[in-house]
């Protein structure tokens, strides 16, 4: 995991009120995957921790379970149609293909 600046963790933890993420990663074979998660909550500053929770019936749960990284994308109020998209049980991967996500890749 890279180093972050614990202040700038912090920040960035306490400004996430509520809302909805999008969280993304590609599997070792390189399938991009992604979901519609709301769980996420801030754990620990030092060390830097972070919680979202996918279920065990995500179609994608064995990648997300066992990767390496992966990407939590904070939505703005004017992205519900990519919420709503990887909400569905078919999440659309040219999102993440074109960068309209991961933009913040997982590092």
């Amino acid at each position: 995991m890279s180093n972050f600046d614990p202040r700038e963790l912090r920040n960035a933890f306490g400004s996430f009120m509520t809302g909805v993420t999008v969280v993304t990663a590609v599997s070792e074979s390189g399938e991009k995957v992604g979901f519609t998660a709301n769980s996420f909550t801030s754990v620990s500053v030092e060390p830097s921790l972070l919680l979202v929770c996918p279920g065990k019936n995500l179609s994608s749960f064995e990648i997300f379970n066992s990767c390496k990284h992966f990407a939590i994308n904070i939505l703005a109020e004017d992205q519900q149609q990519i919420s709503n998209t990887f909400a569905s049980s078919r999440a659309i991967a040219s999102l993440i293909s074109t960068g309209m996500l991961m933009s913040m890749a997982a590092r």
